[in-house]
C-alpha cells in the first residue's frame, strides 16, 4: 500500500517527487509536472537517458519466472555453464519469454 501510494497517488507522488529517481507512471510525471518538480539533475539525466534509448522498459523482463534462483534465465546459463548445448537451451529460453509474453501481454 505504501508503494502504491508513493507511486501513484497524487499525494504520495507529490511527496516523494523523485527522490528515489524518475517514475515510469505517466500520471505521475503529470503530477510532478504540474507542480513544478520535474526539474533537477534526476531529472536532467532521465531526459539525457531516454534520448538515446533504443528499446522501452519491458516489464516482462523482470518478471520472477525468470530471474529467480530457479527461474529460467538461471536454469539456461546454468546448463551452458555445464557445457550442455546452446542452441537447444538458446531455443528453451525463447520458447519461455515467449509463453511468458502471452500469459502477461501487457
Amino acid at each position: 500500500m505504501l508503494i502504491e501510494f508513493l507511486t501513484s497517488d497524487p499525494e504520495g507522488v507529490s511527496i516523494l517527487g523523485t527522490e528515489r529517481g524518475m517514475l515510469v507512471n505517466s500520471a505521475a510525471n503529470e503530477v510532478l509536472e504540474k507542480e513544478g518538480k520535474l526539474d533537477g539533475l534526476t531529472y536532467e539525466a532521465n531526459q539525457a537517458v531516454m534520448k538515446v534509448a533504443n528499446f522501452s522498459f519491458d516489464p516482462n523482463f523482470e518478471d520472477s519466472k525468470l530471474k529467480d534462483s530457479t527461474g529460467v534465465y538461471y536454469e539456461v546459463f546454468e546448463a551452458i555453464s555445464d557445457g550442455e548445448d546452446t542452441g537447444e537451451w538458446a531455443q528453451y529460453l525463447i520458447d519461455e519469454v515467449n509463453k511468458l509474453n502471452e500469459e502477461k501481454a501487457y
